[in-house]
């Protein structure tokens, strides 16, 4: 992740990308069912006009989780699902239902947040150890100190 982004920083942009997420993909729910739908969905009932504007806001997804840092590796996978989104989205009719079942832009926050709860444990995990690396070094330092200071006594000595 980007070193240069606090952590308050850090957790506004990822309230903000899952608010935009919810709003695009998941905000409504069609009513006596579990069945939710976002702008997406609503948006792609226009021909052409209303895919561009999702892929636009896919693609707003996409450069902030860039900004923070993410790897082109989860870049891709989100830019595959989002390409995917926008082909079923082409599709008239049946790709409309489609968009309320695929949900690209929850599946890209998933990702980003998976990679940063990962990326925040690995540098947990990295840093604990370092802490404490120290005084078993030190402790070698001052034995072997010790082991040359009492050779060289001795040398001394019995010069």
């Amino acid at each position: 992740m980007n070193k240069k982004i606090s952590d308050q920083q850090l957790l506004a942009s990822l309230q903000r990308l899952e608010r935009l997420a919810d709003l695009t993909d998941s905000r409504f729910r069609i009513p006596f069912t579990n069945v939710r739908f976002g702008l997406d969905s609503l948006i792609g009932l226009i021909p052409v006009v209303g895919d561009g504007i999702s892929l636009i806001m896919s693609f707003y997804l996409l450069i902030e989780a860039s900004k923070l840092g993410t790897p082109f590796s989860l870049k891709t996978k989100m830019l595959g699902n989002i390409v995917l989104d926008l082909l079923i989205g082409l599709i008239p009719l049946v790709g409309d239902a489609a968009d309320v079942v695929f949900k690209a832009n929850n599946k890209n926050m998933k990702l980003l947040l998976t990679h940063i709860n990962q990326d925040f444990q690995n540098r947990s995990v990295m840093s604990e150890p370092e802490k404490g690396s120290y005084i078993p070094k030190l402790l070698v330092l001052l034995v072997l100190a010790l082991i040359v200071s009492l050779g060289i006594y001795y040398g001394l000595l019995s010069a």
